[in-house]
């Protein structure tokens, strides 16, 4: 299938300003980890301790780099005045953020996989084992990364550039605040509470990166459902977010 332009222009400015520099970054933080993590007593520990840093890294960067892609994807082409041409060219407005959308979707998806490579590569050359649980974890930060991007994207057209870091930074903190509440809670012996918490934590654009991980280094049972669930929950959340930003785009005057 033949991409749009629009979206390989969006692919060609983010691999030519980002992806090389992160990486080698992402590599630096790798070999620090690992250095971290050799100080555990036992083989077993060190491996732990690496996965569990890892994949918080992992998110992390997966996150920083979505942030960078789509916080000033519309607002560039206002500054460098190419907005106006791109709406001239295509047939609706609607299409212009949905194949911007898709060009940020795929860059996305490339850095997380290239990250994600890195990640078990350092894993297996270093410790000689790779659990099959990764690939669930990286899944889901791939899924929170692309929620949080779409909510970036929504809140950059609606609202001025600091307010929309700062509202997304707040969706992030209080989705993973709200969970590690509603756990502690529960700890504490107060259910009708914890059970209050976990329904306006399952009410926002959010789910736990954190608490998917810490279940598997713990040996828990994860549900088999699960990742379907998550699938359709954050692809719930990413058709939202689309769909504001092509109606506000649709009103917004320039």
């Amino acid at each position: 299938m033949k991409l749009p332009k629009l979206s390989l222009l969006v692919l060609k400015e983010c691999i030519a300003k980002n992806v090389l520099g992160i990486h080698l970054f992402y590599i630096i933080v790798l070999f620090l980890l690992i250095s971290f993590a050799q100080g555990a007593p036992d083989v077993f520990a060190r491996r732990d301790l690496f996965l569990d840093g890892g994949m918080t890294v992992l998110f992390l960067f997966s996150l920083f780099f979505a942030m960078t892609v789509t916080f000033p994807m519309i607002l560039l082409d206002l500054k460098e005045n190419r907005l106006m041409i791109f709406l001239s060219t295509y047939v609706s407005r609607s299409r212009y953020v949905l194949h911007k959308a898709l060009g940020a979707g795929i860059t996305i998806a490339l850095n997380h996989i290239i990250l994600c490579i890195l990640t078990s590569l350092s894993l297996y050359i270093v410790y000689e084992t790779h659990p099959q649980w990764m690939f669930t974890v990286y899944w889901a930060i791939f899924l929170e990364s692309l929620v949080l991007a779409s909510a970036a994207l929504f809140l950059s057209v609606t609202l001025s550039r600091f307010m929309a870091m700062m509202s997304t930074g707040f969706l992030f903190l209080i989705g993973h605040f709200t969970y590690y509440i509603e756990y502690y809670v529960n700890q504490l012996g107060n259910p009708l509470a914890g059970k209050i918490i976990l329904n306006l934590y399952s009410l926002l654009p959010n789910f736990e990166v954190f608490g998917l991980k810490n279940a598997f280094l713990t040996a828990k049972t994860v549900p088999d459902f699960y990742i379907l669930w998550l699938s359709v929950y954050a692809s719930g959340w990413i058709l939202v977010f689309l769909l504001g930003t092509c109606l506000w785009m649709e009103k917004k005057e320039f």
